[in-house]
């Protein structure tokens, strides 16, 4: 399934970076006494879901520098000068690693969504030998038919009611118990 026109990674890049900015330019404006750190989390969440990794860190690194540019331009002065380049290391490993957490959930979903084979809609089966015909018109066994659309595997094995039936073609005298579902459906 392709990707909508808007989240392509030149429309992500520029939605990244416009939010980055305005999130800056908001940060400025309210000092360096409110923090807006959470915000710069939406588009480094935005750049690793739909762009990866690598794409994150870019936009965790471009999210770092500005929130810098803003705690600096604002005024904020430290008693220690050490501190704001502290505290922007501290930020980029947070934005980093909140980038790095999305674009793997985003990758393990999208892999998950992958090897995921649904079986939809009404499929016609054969009343006799409970074949079923695919989109093509062949029929298939049902544990073929099962078996290459999903990861499900098939054991043989006989129900207490056609292992009995079985049995008594057989002119075998034995009983194979009977099921706990035959048991709740038996009829009064």
């Amino acid at each position: 399934m392709d990707k909508p026109l808007f989240f392509s990674t030149p429309a992500v890049w520029a939605g990244t970076l416009a939010s980055i900015l305005f999130i800056g330019i908001i940060d400025l404006s309210l000092g360096y006494e409110f923090s807006s750190f959470l915000f710069y989390f939406l588009p480094i969440s935005i750049t690793g879901w739909y762009l990866g990794t690598l794409q994150s860190f870019v936009s965790a690194t471009a999210s770092a520098v500005i929130w810098f540019l803003s705690d600096t331009l604002s005024g904020h002065t430290y008693s220690n000068s050490v501190a704001p380049f502290w505290n922007t290391a501290i930020r980029l490993i947070a934005f980093m690693f909140v980038g790095w957490a999305i674009a793997k959930i985003s990758r393990k979903l999208k892999k998950s969504q992958a090897e995921v084979k649904i079986l939809e809609g009404l499929l016609p089966i054969c009343a006799q030998c409970k074949k079923i015909r695919d989109e093509n018109g062949v029929w298939h066994p049902i544990e073929q038919y099962i078996s290459k659309r999903t990861n499900a595997e098939f054991t043989h094995g006989y129900c207490s009611e056609c292992g009995n039936k079985l049995m008594i073609e057989a002119g075998l005298d034995y009983r194979l118990p009977e099921s706990q579902y035959a048991k709740d459906n038996k009829k009064p």
